[in-house]
């Protein structure tokens, strides 16, 4: 929660921002993270897709 308060103090957005997940950046359960070594903090998100069609 801390992160999507803002790095400048702001506070929450009115509405959800939307960005782009490239596939390359997706991994399965159990996979291991690859983030280079100058890396000193690593978040994590949970992403959830719902796919609708006849």
């Amino acid at each position: 929660m801390e992160h999507a308060l803002g790095a400048n103090g702001s506070g929450l957005p009115n509405r959800p921002a939307a960005f782009l997940k490239l596939p390359t950046s997706v991994i399965a359960s159990e996979d291991s993270i690859i983030y280079p070594s100058i890396t000193n903090q690593l978040e994590y998100e949970i992403e959830i897709a719902a796919i609708i069609s006849d």
